[in-house]
């Protein structure tokens, strides 16, 4: 047997070992897997993926494990992985549920967050995404259905909370006007000349000077009407 026929089955046998190696640590996370042991399969997935980074069923059932432990934010990446790797059209379908199950969860999770929108809309893209590859799946129907009818009530609770927001807008728009127009009108008063109230010296004073002033009248007229009147003579030539 020659020297490079050795080295080559050598390295076909290191493949094969290795092999078998990752799978069998894929096989150990199974079973701790369906005795609900999470966090134990987590860790022979995530061993299997150090032995061999492309090994498609490690990574999904990661995302699994992941999922199982409410971990949603490691489970979505392992599943989109794995979705975008399958060639099988129902396994890439049932990769894309479970990334559409992740992101609703998310969502449920905190629906008021920032970022609760983009997850719902995320998961009823996965949904369409599996149905894409497999039509018929009547889990996926089902899902995306409910998920829709979320985004359309979350929409709802927007929109009548922009309309409330407007009307508020528009109060305080009002109550500014009517402000505005009362300072305007306060301010016309205090430009108006104020009366001035008169102490008793000096209303008395005024009163005597009116007086004077219609005793000297009186006496005008009557100086008036003891003088002869002039009148106009014609000549007669």
């Amino acid at each position: 047997m020659s020297k490079l026929l050795y080295t080559l089955m050598m390295i076909l046998f290191v493949f094969q070992a290795a092999g078998q190696k990752e799978r069998s640590l894929v096989r150990q996370g199974n079973k701790l897997y369906n005795k609900n042991q999470f966090l134990e399969s987590e860790i022979k997935y995530k061993e299997a993926i150090d032995h061999n980074a492309a090994l498609v069923e490690a990574g999904f059932n990661l995302g699994d494990a992941f999922y199982k432990q409410k971990k949603y934010e490691q489970a979505a990446p392992q599943f989109e992985i794995a979705a975008n790797k399958m060639t099988d059209k129902k396994l890439k379908s049932l990769a894309y549920h479970n990334l559409g199950n992740t992101y609703l969860q998310m969502y449920k999770n905190d629906p008021n967050s920032q970022q609760s929108a983009q997850n719902l809309e995320k998961s009823i893209k996965a949904y369409k995404n599996a149905l894409k590859n497999n039509p018929n799946d009547p889990d996926t129907k089902y899902n995306l259905t409910y998920a829709l009818k979320l985004q359309k009530q979350m929409q709802g609770k927007k929109g009548k909370k922009n309309d409330k927001q407007d009307k508020n807008k528009e109060q305080d728009k009002k109550e500014e006007k009517q402000e505005n127009k009362q300072n305007q009108q306060n301010q016309k008063k205090e430009q108006k000349p104020e009366k001035q109230e008169l102490n008793k010296k000096e209303a008395d004073q005024m009163l005597k000077a009116l007086q004077n002033e219609e005793k000297k009248t009186q006496d005008k007229v009557l100086k008036s009407q003891q003088r002869p009147v002039r009148v106009k003579i014609e000549k007669d030539w």
